[in-house]
């Protein structure tokens, strides 16, 4: 009934919602009817858009962005093909985002897809309260409003689930890597307060110079690769003579975090292996990879794994099982030479244009997700947009589902069960 392939969700909110009533009815002790918060009540009708007004900055540093943004809302339009709905764009680079704003109402638009950026957004709130419902494509935590919900592609969501799963997955103790840009080192601190919450520890931070000319002694002393080599030049001058040696690096960690950009993240990765990182596992953003299905280029990049939507994969380039996917697929072809320099903006197009069509349904289903580009789709009770990534894995240099984690989680539940029987 809410499955956005059967076409209703997006196309007729009230036909949707009449068929969620009749079955919630009939089925009163299906274990389904505990995900209702609500009895949808077609007496208090809901309508799909009529008019989606789309706020974005045509010019200016954020042009490309909201041109990809665009072409993602403009192909799920047609995806939809809904014959009732009319799409309208406003540009808040040339207008500003209030004076856009009050446009889109004068021509009766009926949900807003905009502003892009956060100080649009909390102009528009200084100015005029929102009067529809409206989706801003940005993230403050001082701007509320009834009408307002707000959809961020910030890594802060994918620093979240990477703690959290690195917890339940059995790490307890990483060492950061980090390079000097401001972004990366207020990606470390959340992590760090987030870990560190859990009970995880942080064995070391490392900050490295981009501008350093040696890399590769800069992470040997990360590592601290020196004191075994120097413990070795000692048994070498007590002995006389060289024995067999295997320089080791410093023990007090499980995991590597990597933070830093993709051409940063090229150069330090070989280098930790090189530096007998070993089998350590190594963890980094989505920033590391830009989309673009490369092997040769990529294989530098062996072994990490981050957080993103699947939909960056070789394997759903071709994929057509959801709408989001088969529109996501329709913007590749159309321009595969430039699709992966702002396919996450493609893909927030997508999802912006996903959340204003099915969003209703969260009225009567919280736990309702939209499979969308970016993750599947859910909102909080903040009205922030989540999504729920997947964790990937790099090999031989192609992007690929992490179903192998090979970590301490099994110790840990051996421990757990023998814990238990102990008890018992």
């Amino acid at each position: 009934l809410v499955d956005l392939e059967k076409g209703s969700v997006l196309q007729d909110a009230g036909y949707t919602l009449i068929q969620l009533q009749e079955w919630h009815k009939e089925n009163p002790n299906h274990p389904a009817s505990a995900l209702f918060s609500s009895a949808p009540n077609v007496k208090k009708p809901v309508k799909t858009p009529e008019h989606i007004s789309v706020l974005l900055p045509y010019q200016g540093t954020y042009q490309s962005a909201a041109e990809a943004i665009t072409a993602g809302i403009q192909a799920s339009y047609l995806e939809a093909h809904p014959s009732f709905q009319k799409l309208s764009f406003h540009d808040t680079a040339s207008m500003g985002s209030t004076a856009a704003y009050q446009d889109a109402i004068r021509q009766s638009a009926d949900s807003i897809i905009g502003p892009l950026k956060k100080e649009d957004i909390a102009e528009i709130k200084q100015q005029k309260n929102f009067s529809v419902p409206t989706l801003g494509l940005n993230y403050s935590p001082d701007i509320q409003d009834k009408q307002l919900s707000q959809f961020s592609l910030s890594p802060n969501l994918e620093i979240d689930q990477l703690s959290q799963t690195m917890r339940t997955q059995g790490y307890r103790s990483t060492l950061i890597i980090q390079d000097t840009n401001k972004k990366s080192q207020d990606i470390t601190a959340r992590f760090k307060n987030l870990f560190e919450a859990d009970g995880g520890q942080i064995a070391d931070t490392i900050t490295l110079e981009e501008a350093n000319i040696n890399l590769s002694q800069s992470i040997s002393k990360a590592l601290d690769v020196s004191s075994s080599e120097a413990r070795a030049n000692n048994i070498t001058r007590i002995l006389g003579e060289k024995p067999r040696f295997i320089p080791q690096r410093r023990r007090d960690f499980d995991s590597i975090l990597l933070i830093s950009s993709a051409h940063y993240a090229r150069q330090a990765i070989p280098l930790l292996r090189y530096h007998f990182s070993g089998k350590t596992p190594v963890f980094s953003t989505s920033a590391i990879y830009n989309g673009h299905n490369d092997p040769d280029r990529n294989k530098d990049l062996n072994g990490v794994r981050f957080f993103d939507t699947p939909h960056i994969t070789p394997q759903m380039e071709s994929a057509s099982h959801t709408f989001a996917a088969r529109t996501l697929n329709n913007l590749r072809k159309t321009d595969p030479d430039h699709f992966y320099e702002n396919f996450r903006f493609h893909a927030m197009g997508i999802d912006a244009y996903l959340v204003t069509g099915a969003r209703y349904l969260w009225n009567y289903i919280p736990s309702y997700l939209i499979a969308g580009s970016t993750g599947y789709i859910n909102k909080n009770q903040q009205d922030v947009i989540t999504r729920q990534l997947q964790q990937l894995v790099i090999q031989n240099g192609k992007v690929k589902i992490d179903r192998y984690h090979p970590n301490q989680l099994k110790t840990w539940q051996l421990i757990l069960q023998t814990a238990v029987l102990h008890e018992n």
